[in-house]
C-alpha cells in the first residue's frame, strides 16, 4: 500500500546530523568525547552471523546499505583497530546486539560517517 502523505508544518525535533570526514581518527575522537558516531555500510556474509561477537572483514558485499552506531573502539592483541557497533537486529545477533568490526571493514564498506552538530 502507498504511504500517506506526511502532515505539513510539523516542526522537527532532536539534533541534525552532520556528516564527517570518513577518517577513522575523527571517529575515535568523538568516541573518546563520548559521542556516538553513525556509520551506513555495505554488509558481508560474516557481517550476518558475527562470530564471538566479531565480523570479519570479506571484500564481497550485498546489494544495498544498511545503518549501525559506533558505539567505542579498541585493539586486539596483535595491535589491530576494531571498533564495536550497535545493530538494530536485536539482542540474538552477534552480543547483545553488538559486534566488532576491524578497521579495514569501515575502510573498504563504510559509505558516510555522520555525527550529531
Amino acid at each position: 500500500h502507498p504511504l500517506p502523505a506526511l502532515p505539513v508544518g510539523l516542526a522537527l525535533y532532536g539534533p541534525q546530523l552532520t556528516f564527517l570526514q570518513k577518517d577513522l581518527s575523527v571517529v575515535r575522537d568523538r568516541l573518546a568525547a563520548g559521542e556516538p558516531v553513525g556509520t551506513l555500510i555495505a554488509l558481508t556474509p560474516s557481517f550476518m552471523c558475527p562470530k564471538n561477537g566479531i565480523v570479519m572483514f570479506e571484500a564481497g558485499t550485498y546489494q544495498g546499505l544498511h545503518a549501525v552506531v559506533i558505539v567505542g573502539f579498541g585493539l586486539d592483541p596483535a595491535g589491530q583497530e576494531y571498533y564495536l557497533i550497535c545493530n538494530s537486529w536485536g539482542h540474538s545477533w552477534g552480543i547483545e546486539g553488538h559486534a566488532w568490526l576491524p578497521a579495514i571493514y569501515l575502510e573498504h564498506h563504510s559509505t558516510c560517517i555522520y555525527g550529531v552538530a
